[in-house]
């Protein structure tokens, strides 16, 4: 069963899949913050904002879920969570070089993307270990625009950030009804009336 805790169990899964393979500098700290509370404790920080989730609708068409002959299950709610990616340096860090250690960073957090579109067990996390179940990676092609709009909402200067889509995340429902199969067929003929 999917639990309430997929959400969660996805963030930390990128959080991990980030932590394991981020080879652009030895000291990045992986955040999983709003960037309104971000706190660059280290030189370097990439942190992993959860700023949109919707349902999948082409998941949503799935017929219910039968255990046995006499219990269906509703559909699972399928979500699709997204996610925006920055990078942080210190300020203090040099210059124009803080600008390209920030590059850096951003270059080596989608490679690693790139190269794990698809995040199948052992990389799972939490309660999708196990499972069976797989979540893709897709980069959002977003514009300037739509990234400052994120950016005004959270009512921060822009910075330099991509946007990425993880599909899909399931929710078993709680749903359940006992249904009875047919017992008995009745059959009556009668004559039509001219």
């Amino acid at each position: 069963m999917s639990s309430y805790a997929v959400i969660r169990d996805v963030s930390e899964t990128l959080q991990t899949l980030l932590d394991d393979n981020i080879e652009a500098s030895s000291d990045i700290e992986i955040s999983l913050n709003s960037p309104k509370s971000v706190a660059i404790t280290t030189d370097h920080l990439l942190n992993l904002y959860l700023y949109h989730v919707t349902e999948n609708p082409f998941a949503k068409n799935r017929d219910s879920l039968r255990h046995g002959t006499s219990v269906m299950q509703r559909t699972p709610l399928a979500l699709n969570l997204y996610y925006m990616l920055t990078p942080y340096t210190q300020e203090n860090n040099g210059g124009n070089n803080a600008n390209l250690d920030e590059h850096l960073i951003l270059g080596d957090a989608m490679r690693i993307f790139y190269d794990h579109p698809l995040i199948t067990y052992p990389l799972l996390q939490g309660n999708l270990r196990g499972r069976g179940e797989e979540m893709r990676i897709i980069l959002c092609r977003m514009n300037l625009e739509e990234q400052t709009r994120i950016w005004n909402s959270l009512q921060m200067p822009y910075r330099l950030s991509v946007c990425y889509e993880v599909r899909i995340a399931l929710i078993d429902s709680r749903d359940i009804e006992e249904v009875g199969r047919v017992g008995t067929q009745i059959t009556e003929y009668s004559e039509l009336l001219r």
